[in-house]
Order: C-alpha cells, then structure tokens, then sequence
C-alpha cells in the first residue's frame, strides 16, 4: 500500500449526495452552520486517510470514523489505490443500509 498520505479519497455518488443534503439541511438552521460541517467531515476524511487502520472496523474490509460535532458517521474501505467513502451517515439512521454499495 502507498504512503497514507498519498492515498486517493474517492467518494460513492450515495455518499456525495449524502454529504450535499446534510451540508444543505444545516446551511437551513443557522449562517456558518453548513461550512462548519463540511469542515469537519473534512477533518475526518483527513483523518481516515492518515490512519486508516486506527478507524474502528464497522464490518469486514469496512472502518467507520466519527464526525466531531455532529451526529455523523463516514464509512470507507481502504484500497491498494485509496481511501472509498461508502457513506455519510446519520447515526440514527439504520446502521447498515448502505452495505450493497460496499
């Protein structure tokens, strides 16, 4: 495997859009809501891309990393070629229903 700083992030189009109508809703709640969101989701792709093994394993060959903040989950698989999002998640929402875009 490549350097973990070197590994491309890639996301699934579900967790693109996923991603989109989170940031949407809280850009709706207050002004700087929406940045702060994005910043943070940020922050923790960055971090799955440094340290992907230190992410907890959520199933088999899947790792999942907080958001801090905000009731967020980002799922990924790690690759020979990269990091994947498989999703952006609500914590309430059914922990596994994006297991067929895995």
């Amino acid at each position: 495997m490549r350097n973990a700083i070197d590994l491309e992030i890639t996301f699934h189009p579900d967790a693109t859009r996923e991603l989109r109508e989170a940031a949407l809703f809280y850009g709706s709640k207050r002004i700087g809501l929406r940045r702060a969101f994005l910043t943070e989701v940020e922050r923790s792709v960055r971090a799955a891309r440094a340290a992907p093994m230190q992410a907890t394993e959520a199933t088999p060959g899947i790792r999942m990393w907080l958001v801090r903040r905000f009731p967020y989950s980002i799922f990924f698989r790690v690759r020979d070629d990269g990091i994947q999002v498989l999703a952006v998640a609500h914590q309430k929402r059914n922990p596994r229903y994006w297991d067929e875009r895995a």
